[in-house]
């Protein structure tokens, strides 16, 4: 819901976490409400504190909070029922962000990393970082191997029989780092020579 009227921003957030150290937002459900949770995950995330987090949660269409909790037990039971279903700072943001991350073209799928990498280094809290960090690293591993199970056995009858025998006889990091090059040939500028 918005606040008195206004935008969420640093300023209420402060206020709010000199009382606590996890909040939850809750939002309309409808497309305003998803545009303003977003904007606010994205301008809240760097500057929590440590041992500050939040949730997100949607408010059903047509529903407020005020009118939820003015309506009786049922209302209370009905809003209880909408903050059990709260999406986790770290889920809320990464599920955003990798929605429809697997039919991405590869530039796509840079430029989705590049924008997380970008918030990344914003962050203050070094265990949040390294969270946010951690999380990037084991979707983008989901991803790949997510391709390399959908489009393996597509691929592997193209393949000839002496290039199937040094794939079969790999280790699985190798058909990894293979399956992230073919599907970004980029990466292998980030290789050092040597």
């Amino acid at each position: 819901d918005a606040t008195c009227g206004t935008a969420l921003c640093k300023d209420h957030v402060k206020k709010l976490f000199r009382h606590t150290d996890y909040l939850v937002l809750a939002f309309d459900g409808d497309k305003a409400g998803h545009t303003a949770a977003w904007r606010a995950t994205q301008e809240l995330i760097p500057n929590l504190g440590q041992n500050q987090t939040f949730s997100v949660v949607f408010i059903p269409d047509g529903e407020d909070t005020a009118s939820m909790l003015q309506s009786g037990e049922s209302g209370k039971s009905r809003y209880l029922n909408v903050l059990e279903n709260r999406h986790a700072l770290t889920v809320y943001y990464f599920d955003r962000m990798f929605k429809g991350f697997s039919q991405k073209p590869p530039e796509g799928k840079a430029s989705v990393s590049r924008e997380i990498q970008r918030l990344i280094e914003t962050i203050q809290d070094p265990d949040l970082k390294e969270l946010f960090q951690v999380e990037l690293k084991q979707r983008l591993h989901q991803s790949v191997n997510a391709v390399v199970g959908a489009d393996a056995g597509k691929y592997l009858s193209r393949v000839s029989l002496p290039h199937r025998t040094i794939l079969e006889n790999a280790s699985t990091r190798i058909r990894q780092v293979c399956a992230a090059l073919s599907s970004d040939p980029y990466l292998g500028l980030t290789f050092p020579c040597s």
